[in-house]
């Protein structure tokens, strides 16, 4: 007991183990668009430089998950959409705020018509793993401790640096602590005005039945469902987030105002299902700071710990950025393809008949007026752009640049990781001159083509498609 004593106050004394931690997290509530449709759950690894899911590798069994209960809040409105409303709500950038800009610019219609948004929100905070009942899975732990005996302190280190390494391209650096996720339900009440006096009767009755406020008689009810016909009232519904597909059923659809309070409400039950819900943050744990991990560790000093983590990372992101260049490479190539052959205007369709001999009526051609959607916001026609811009902003050389950049970027890269392995621990990559170059190519990325063009319009999804005959 004293030498296990002793040795603990020998690793204080001259900091020779893991740096201690009050469980410090990272909270993530920014970036998480491209993560929606990822399978992100509790437990599950993440690479924080690469903004990456990993695998989960904890032992988790099924129906027996160490998961704390969330807890819930949620806002029930209902707004006038007036104009200077709808662009307060364009232009707000978060996840909530691109559902409810596309949901108002796809139904609401300012010409001789009055809209009232019923707005459901839930909001789910805190689902957490209980860290106290976890446990590493069985092949995980076995990867961690396995070890040659009778290694000196030197090269138990060397062996552990490859066992993390592994580790950490498997799990990442961090796992999802916890979860917040948000449900919404969305109803466009639309009708058509008449005069300003009977718009704010009509307005208030409807109000009225709908929040259950005030009583209404049988009388009310047929003049209600008189004055609705006459203007042409109209629901549009949307939910996002709502858990438990196989609930779903006609009651969610309403067709009237009385159907319509039981399909809100319906929606709002589907809401609070574990599943259900779009990602609002994520709280992340360095893996670190969780004890199990720390247990099968081998004793670093703190600088070696932070150089050798920082530079896992690093590499992580680089690893990530190469993938990334590769993927919307392919992406563009396989648009510019789709663009080159399947969107044939008539000048081009007449170069090529001549070109190979073909007759013009074995071609299909399509106007120059032809637009593309943006798949961000596909009902905003101020996002759409004619077929001439697609194609000056997708072509050869611009592919070739991403190729380029592709290839530059992997030599730096084996430059840089070449150095990194030969002291992984001992140097951090910022020191490294071939590290400082592979940095500042990622981040320097050129702005005469922006990935965020590709991922809006590839591939081309054309509006109010049509053909027309290639003979001018």
């Amino acid at each position: 007991m004293n030498t296990i004593i002793r040795k603990i106050l020998w690793c204080i004394v001259i900091g020779y183990c893991l740096p201690t931690s009050l469980s410090a997290t990272t909270l993530l509530n920014r970036g998480l668009e491209q993560l929606q449709e990822r399978a992100v759950a509790l437990g599950s690894g993440f690479s924080l430089a690469g903004n990456v899911v990993k695998a989960n590798c904890f032992e988790l069994e099924t129906g027996n998950i160490p998961i704390i209960s969330p807890t819930f809040d949620y806002q029930y409105r209902f707004i006038d959409i007036e104009k200077t409303q709808r662009e307060h709500v364009i232009t707000d950038l978060s996840i909530e705020g691109r559902y409810l800009r596309d949901f108002i610019r796809q139904h609401a219609r300012f010409e001789n018509q009055r809209h009232i948004m019923a707005y459901v929100k839930v909001n789910s905070y805190g689902s957490r793993l209980d860290e106290a009942k976890l446990k590493l899975n069985p092949d995980i732990l076995a990867l961690l401790t396995k070890a040659k005996a009778d290694v000196n302190l030197e090269q138990r280190k060397a062996q552990a640096e490859g066992r993390i390494a592994t580790f950490m391209s498997l799990c990442g650096s961090h796992f999802v602590r916890s979860v917040g996720k948000t449900s919404l339900f969305l109803a466009l009440l639309s009708y058509q005005e008449k005069t300003e006096t009977s718009d704010i009767t009509f307005d208030k009755q409807l109000r009225q039945y709908l929040q259950g406020l005030s009583k209404i008689t049988e009388d009310d009810n047929k003049t209600l469902e008189s004055e609705m016909k006459q203007r042409q009232l109209k629901i549009q519904v949307q939910a996002q987030g709502l858990g438990n597909w196989g609930a779903l059923t006609s009651a969610y659809f309403p067709t009237s105002l009385q159907s319509f309070k039981t399909a809100m409400a319906k929606a709002v039950e589907l809401m609070q299902k574990e599943q259900s819900g779009f990602l609002s943050y994520l709280e992340l744990m360095a893996w670190s700071d969780f004890t199990p991990f720390r247990i099968v560790m081998p004793e670093f000093q703190f600088r070696e710990w932070k150089n050798f983590t920082a530079n896992l990372e690093f590499m992580s992101q680089v690893s990530s950025e190469i993938d990334r260049l590769q993927e919307k490479y392919t992406q563009a190539k396989l648009c510019h393809r789709q663009l080159t052959y399947d969107y044939l205007t008539q000048d081009e369709a007449h170069y090529i008949a001549e070109q190979f001999s073909l007759p013009l009526n074995l071609l299909d051609c399509v106007p120059k007026t032809l637009a593309f959607r943006n798949h961000a916001s596909p009902v905003d026609p101020k996002r759409q752009i004619p077929l001439e811009i697609f194609r000056q902003n997708l072509t050869q050389p611009k592919l070739k640049q991403i190729q380029n950049r592709y290839q530059r970027l992997l030599q730096y890269a084996d430059d840089c990781f070449r150095h990194l392995e030969l002291g992984v621990r001992k140097q951090p990559y910022h020191q490294i001159i071939d590290c400082i170059d592979t940095e500042t190519l990622i981040q320097n990325w050129p702005s005469y083509f922006a990935f965020g063009f590709i991922d809006s319009y590839c591939p081309p999804e054309p509006v109010n498609f049509e053909k027309v005959a290639c003979e001018q």
